[in-house]
Parts: structure tokens; sequence; C-alpha cells
């Protein structure tokens, strides 16, 4: 993944574009895996993490998001004059943020919350797979990227579509056969 991205700097760099830009999103299997592989990793060496207290992780996880907007915004909406951030999952700066947010949620201890952010916990965990493999249609057959110009609208665009999904997701999972299309 990070040499995809900097192939895709240097490109950018002498006036082209990101690599990921030929291969679909759903097609990108380097940064699936990494992130199944890595997603997996932590859950199962949460342990690892016991000594460092929440607000430490949640100052980290907001120091590292501010970082990660402001990356993403200068490169695609400034000097590309593009936001598609889709393009960045493989930079090292956007790989320390999610895995700031992988630990986070990780430390998330649901038997002291209530039943009520149990389910819509549990709700957004299962359908995010869905969210993933639908997101790209809807962004593709609206073409928002070419439309959306500014931090807020990207913002309300990437909360919008989220949502949609999610909720397309949760339905379609309902059905018998489609349902298992969902699943991972």
């Amino acid at each position: 993944m990070i040499i995809v991205d900097i192939i895709s700097l240097i490109n950018i760099f002498h006036g082209g574009y990101f690599v990921q830009w030929y291969v679909t999103q759903r097609l990108r299997l380097w940064t699936w895996m990494f992130y199944f592989v890595v997603g997996y990793k932590i859950k199962t060496s949460m342990h690892v993490f016991d000594k460092v207290k929440t607000p430490v992780l949640v100052t980290l996880f907001l120091v590292l998001s501010v970082i990660a907007v402001l990356y993403q915004y200068y490169l695609c909406a400034v000097y590309l004059g593009k936001i598609n951030a889709e393009y960045c999952y493989d930079n090292a700066i956007i790989i320390l943020w999610s895995l700031s947010f992988f630990v986070l949620i990780n430390r998330i201890d649901l038997e002291k919350c209530s039943d009520k952010v149990k389910r819509a916990i549990s709700v957004v965990v299962e359908n995010c797979f869905g969210v993933f493999l639908i997101h790209s249609y809807i962004d593709h057959y609206f073409n928002f990227t070419g439309r959306i110009s500014t931090a807020f609208e990207s913002t309300i665009l990437w909360l919008s579509v989220f949502t949609f999904c999610l909720v397309v997701t949760y339905f379609l999972r309902k059905i018998k056969y489609v349902g298992r299309m969902f699943e991972y």
C-alpha cells in the first residue's frame, strides 16, 4: 500500500493522478487485505493497549483526524482541484488515523453501554461491508466527486451516502439469498 501511495504521489507531483484511479475501489485487494488483517490483529492484540489511558487514545485520534483531513483536503481539493479521498486509503497518515480509530472503537466496553447504544453499534458494524460495496455505485451513478467542491459539501455527502447505504444494506440483508452477498 505504501509503495502504491509513493508511486501515486510521485505521479501527482509530476502532473499525473493517483495510481488507484485505474483500479475500481472494489478491486483494490492490496488495500482490502491490509485493513482486514490489521483490523483482526488489533482486535486480537488489544491487551497491548491496556496501559494506554483512553484520554490519550482520544487525543491521538483527534490529532490524527485533523492531520488526515488537512492532508486529504490540501492534496485533493487544493492541489488536484478535486475532492476524492478514496485514493488516500493507502497513505501512511490515513493508515495511522484508521488504526487509532480501530483501537479506540475496540476500547468501548459494550457491557457498560445501554441496550440502545449496543443495538446501534451492532447495526452499523453488521452493515458496514454492504455500505462499502454499495457506496461506490451510488457515487459513480450520481458523479458526486465531480460535483463536490468544498470540505463542508464533502462531509454532508459522506454522512448522507453512509446513512443511505446503511439503511439500504440493513433491508437488503433481510432478504433471504440477497442478504448473503453482504456478509463477510
